[in-house]
């Protein structure tokens, strides 16, 4: 009896693991990597992927394992998902064959290739952004790459699917992977902001901020505080609804005091869900003040903010980004306008996971911050 129990226990162990086992896939792809058909499970990786060209063999990541739904246990399913932001190198490829599913969790850097054929699944959640080309296949079945955030200037979607947004996606089954694999992927936020900044002028405090994209978005509640923890509100801007075009907005504030304020925005989607953005710093003495930087969060993934406060509108400022090793990766020289400001670095510069030092000098002042991105 002992025997047969034992026997029963390794049967039920070993066909879970054949058939609701995760397959790990590696953060880095150096050489030609295929997901086959018969490599069943849900390929996952633990949090970002580089198919990384640093040997110079121009690597291919090639997936062709059919996607499958098991509504009785999802944990039985077939398709590839990346926990994470995935980087692609100049002169490497992701290759999806027709019925496959990839997910990306995060964001998509891309200097080489994405190619999935038709009825292949590419869905991110996040931006794509890089020098590279999507190619989306051809023919009258050719599904588009569904992006979640904003598609960069230097990335080259081809084919005839084009591209779309993830809440878009009709069949079933890839509604129900999203459903398991990314927890409130309908209702996440929908602004992504590109900049946010706060001055003070002839008695009043004038807000602007600006949007890459809005799904779904209702309206900003702007509000303001003395301590950071007390917030009033003080005024709604409606939002554009759904925009995947850059808008500007602007709120003043005629009743600012005459002592340190802060202010934030919440931005409110129909679904009643928020975000916060900020705060900013106005200080009525900044002319005696010291500038101040913050990178957040830190470590960074698929966000990453720069604030700055206290700024002195006299001279202009140069924002330098070093990688570990002291290379420039991003410069930029502006002539600010406002005394408070937060800035998407992510909109600003190609950055990879590591280490990097952030220098911002003015005339009178310069300060040095470390962050990571992973």
């Amino acid at each position: 009896m002992k025997t047969f129990l034992l026997l029963v226990t390794l049967f039920i162990c070993s066909n879970k693991y054949i058939y609701a086992g995760i397959v790990p896939i590696s953060s880095t792809i150096n050489t030609n990597t295929t997901i086959g058909q018969s490599d069943v499970g849900i390929h996952k990786s633990t949090g970002a992927v580089t198919i990384d060209n640093t040997a110079l063999n121009n690597p291919i990541f090639n997936i062709k394992l059919d996607y499958t739904y098991d509504s009785g246990d999802p944990s039985n399913s077939n398709y590839v998902v990346i926990a994470g932001d995935l980087i692609i190198h100049e002169d490497s490829e992701l290759n999806i064959e027709q019925g496959v599913l990839v997910i990306v969790e995060g964001d998509v850097q891309v200097n080489g290739d994405v190619s999935f054929k038709n009825q292949g699944y590419f869905v991110v959640m996040g931006s794509v952004t890089g020098s590279g080309t999507v190619d989306t296949g051809s023919g009258g079945i050719a599904t588009p790459a569904y992006i979640g955030g904003s598609i960069g200037p230097g990335i080259n979607v081809i084919g005839d699917g084009t591209s779309d947004t993830p809440l878009n996606i009709t069949e079933p089954d890839v509604r129900s992977i999203l459903d398991y694999e990314v927890s409130g992927w309908e209702t996440d936020l929908p602004v992504e902001l590109i900049s946010f900044s706060a001055n003070s002028i002839h008695n009043t405090t004038i807000l602007k901020w600006s949007t890459a994209t809005e799904i779904n978005a209702s309206h900003f509640s702007i509000e303001k505080s003395h301590d950071k923890t007390n917030w009033e509100n003080i005024g709604e801007v409606e939002a554009s609804g759904n925009s995947t075009t850059i808008k500007e907005y602007q709120f003043i504030d005629y009743n600012p005091k005459q002592t340190a304020t802060y202010y934030r925005l919440v931005q409110v989607d129909f679904d009643g869900q928020t975000e916060i953005f900020g705060p900013l710093l106005i200080n009525s003495s900044s002319s005696t003040s010291t500038m101040n930087a913050h990178v957040f969060p830190n470590p960074g993934g698929n966000k990453l903010n720069l604030q700055l406060n206290n700024i002195k509108l006299s001279s202009s400022l140069e924002i330098v980004i070093l990688d570990k090793l002291g290379k420039v990766v991003y410069k930029e020289i502006i002539q600010p306008t406002d005394q408070s400001l937060l800035i998407n670095l992510k909109e600003k510069g190609n950055l990879h996971n590591g280490n990097y030092f952030l220098i911002i000098s003015s005339a009178s002042e310069s300060i040095t911050n470390r962050f990571v991105i992973h």
